[in-house]
């Protein structure tokens, strides 16, 4: 929590201390992290874009079809034309199926009548960094995005993200 703190002050003051900052029109691309998936970004005008990714996660016994979205504020970094900080508030849903395990005498014993599906809808936030190439229709950007599960169940998580985008001018 301490981490993400210092993450939220050094975007926000880095943010409200610079002037608006937009690169590219569109960008699509992908993102390694929580979720995996295809991404994309759009600015709306010079200073708010929106952003989506549609993602997937996998684990032990199943996975997760992803689905997030944002709106998002951008700002110019470091007083370098090429890097932005953003910030956004928005949502995320999606749909789980896993199947329960036991353990038995130190080897995994599936219960295959026990599968677990459905799902679930929350609100995040987003906090980024993106490095826009001025010769090349790239962008490469880190993010994270702390949120609330609403239902079913309340819960919290983080997630974040590394990504590499193809930018249209």
């Amino acid at each position: 929590m301490k981490k993400l703190l210092i993450l939220l002050s050094l975007a926000l003051g880095f943010g409200f201390s610079s002037q608006a900052q937009k690169n590219y029109n569109t960008a699509l691309g992908i993102q390694l992290g929580i979720p995996t998936g295809v991404r994309a970004k759009h600015y709306l005008s010079d200073a708010n874009s929106v952003e989506g990714v549609l993602g997937w996660r996998r684990y032990y016994g199943g996975g997760d079809l992803w689905l997030q979205g944002h709106y998002e504020w951008n700002y110019a970094a470091f007083d370098v034309d090429e890097f932005s900080w953003y910030w956004g508030i928005g949502g995320f849903g999606g749909y789980y199926s896993y199947t329960l395990y036991d353990q038995y005498d130190g080897y995994r014993k599936q219960y295959y009548d026990e599968k677990v599906k459905g799902t679930w809808i929350g609100v995040s936030a987003i906090f980024g960094l993106e490095y826009t190439l001025q010769n090349a229709p790239l962008s490469f950007g880190v993010n994270v995005t702390p949120g609330i599960k609403l239902l079913p169940g309340m819960k919290g998580g983080l997630g974040a993200g590394i990504n590499v985008n193809y930018t249209f001018k």
